[in-house]
């Protein structure tokens, strides 16, 4: 739909913008540590 194109191309701009500026975003991740007693 319209709104989802528009949304994305504003996404992609500001994506784009970050990337030329070298900054980068911190993705959020999980470490499991499985112990074998």
């Amino acid at each position: 739909n319209k709104y989802m194109d528009i949304q994305q191309e504003i996404n992609f701009q500001i994506k784009e913008e970050f990337e030329k500026r070298e900054i980068e975003f911190a993705y959020p991740t999980q470490t499991l540590f499985i112990s074998k007693e």
